[in-house]
């Protein structure tokens, strides 16, 4: 199968190329910096350096569109604009190219920042947003045109996602897993609280596997769902857990938080498709350093 995999020298976007080539796919990879992140030659792997927000691209036709353009409050530029350049303008243009090209499906990876102040303890996709950041609000509006073209789509809310990356700045749990590797101290808010906030690339192209080998792609569907850990656990069992492989010795500071923690529902995916994604215990340990 084509696969057009957009901002693909990011974080998230470079975990997918190099999992989704290894799936025999051919992969059309876009990149806008000066520099493509180094991999392996591979005949089914063509990077196209290309900056969807300044125009539309014209060439390949591919079947799938998976789309990793964002920019977050932690992008190297996340001025306003830029956010409305990535999380908007550019997905309009990628919607324009995927017309023009006849694609078949768009997988557009979005962000719960979407649902901006969380008030209920469990949230699901019915969830209205309320007071959204500049990033939720950017990327609703992405998705609000991709509601309104005709080609056929599939929006996943993602929480924090976990990467290849040796970058620990983000998301907190991979902060968090460095910290007690080092033995270094931890302040941990809503400590008894159970969490699932997170998701791995490797969960990601899970889910886009299945997606493509049942079919579904070549059905009707214009839908959005979350897409994180099943079976939430509380933060002190992930914190013991972490703690037990490194031999850490981290000394934990249980901090009071005024914000309310919860859980995201992730019922709506398997009760469609019959996906169950892997749960908070496994995501966790496949991501140890």
């Amino acid at each position: 199968m084509k696969i057009l995999i957009t901002g693909a020298n990011g974080e998230v976007g470079s975990d997918l190329v190099n999992f989704m080539v290894k799936k025999n796919h051919k992969i059309y990879a876009t990149y806008r910096s000066a520099k493509k992140k180094i991999f392996k030659k591979n005949k089914n792997l063509v990077w196209i350096k290309h900056d969807f927000y300044k125009k539309i691209l014209r060439r390949p036709k591919v079947d799938i569109i998976i789309n990793c353009i964002a920019a977050h409050s932690f992008s190297k530029k996340k001025n306003f604009n830029e956010l409305v350049n990535s999380n908007i303008i550019a997905l309009k243009n990628l919607i324009e190219y995927a017309k023009n090209n006849k694609t078949k499906f768009i997988f557009n990876l979005s962000t719960v920042s979407i649902y901006g102040k969380i008030e209920n303890s469990h949230l699901t996709e019915d969830y209205v947003p309320k007071r959204q950041d500049d990033l939720g609000l950017t990327k609703y509006f992405g998705e609000l045109l991709l509601f309104n073209a005709s080609i056929n789509y599939i929006n996943i809310r993602l929480p924090g996602v976990l990467t290849s990356s040796q970058n620990f700045s983000r998301p907190w749990i991979k902060t968090t897993i460095k910290k007690i590797k080092n033995n270094k101290s931890l302040n941990l808010f809503n400590y008894k609280s159970k969490f699932n906030n997170l998701i791995d690339t490797h969960e990601i192209v899970n889910f886009i596997e299945f997606f493509l080998k049942k079919k579904l792609f070549k059905k009707k569907i214009k839908k959005t769902f979350n897409l994180a850990a099943s079976k939430p656990i509380t933060m002190e069992k992930i914190i013991k857990m972490i703690k037990k492989y490194y031999l850490s010795t981290s000394k934990e500071i249980i901090r009071k938080n005024p914000s309310k923690s919860y859980t995201i529902d992730v019922s709506k995916i398997y009760k469609n498709y019959g996906f169950y994604p892997s749960t908070t215990k496994n995501i966790l340990k496949r991501n140890l350093l």
